[in-house]
C-alpha cells in the first residue's frame, strides 16, 4: 500500500510528466525542456501542460488537510486531462517532424509507459 500512495503523489505524476525523453530530432530531451522552450511563443502545449501541473497542485495544496471533496476529484481530474492533452499537442503539432521510428524506441515507450502507470494510479486513487 505505500508503494501504491508513492507512484499516486501528485508529486510523483508532475515528476514523471517532466522526465518524458522524447526522441527522434537531434538528441534525446526531456519533455520539459519542450515545455519551457514552447512558452515564449505561447505553445498550446505548453500552456495545456503548466496549467495541468497547476491544477494538481493546486489541488494537492489547498485540500491537503480536508476530506476528499468532489472539488477536489474534479480539479485533479481536470489536471490530468490537460496533461495528456498537452502530450497529445505537443507530438499531434509535431507530427511531421517526428519519424515514425521515433515511437518505437525504448527509452521513450518506456517513458510514456511509466506516465501511464502514474496517471492510472493517480485516478484510480482519487
Amino acid at each position: 500500500m505505500k508503494f501504491l500512495s508513492i507512484i499516486s503523489h501528485p508529486y510523483a505524476l508532475v515528476t514523471s510528466f517532466f522526465f518524458i525523453i522524447v526522441s527522434g530530432q537531434q538528441v534525446d530531451q526531456v519533455y520539459v525542456r519542450y515545455l519551457v522552450a514552447g512558452l515564449p511563443g505561447g505553445a498550446w502545449h505548453s500552456l495545456a501542460g503548466l496549467s495541468g501541473i497547476g491544477l494538481i497542485l493546486y489541488s494537492h495544496f489547498r485540500y491537503r488537510d480536508r476530506d476528499k471533496t468532489l472539488d477536489e476529484h474534479f480539479t485533479n481530474l481536470v489536471g490530468v486531462i490537460m496533461l495528456v492533452l498537452s502530450l497529445f499537442l505537443f507530438f499531434y503539432a509535431n507530427a511531421e517532424s517526428y519519424p515514425a521510428e521515433a515511437f518505437n524506441q525504448g527509452i521513450f515507450l518506456t517513458t510514456m509507459l511509466i506516465f501511464c502507470i502514474f496517471v492510472t494510479c493517480f485516478i484510480l486513487i482519487l
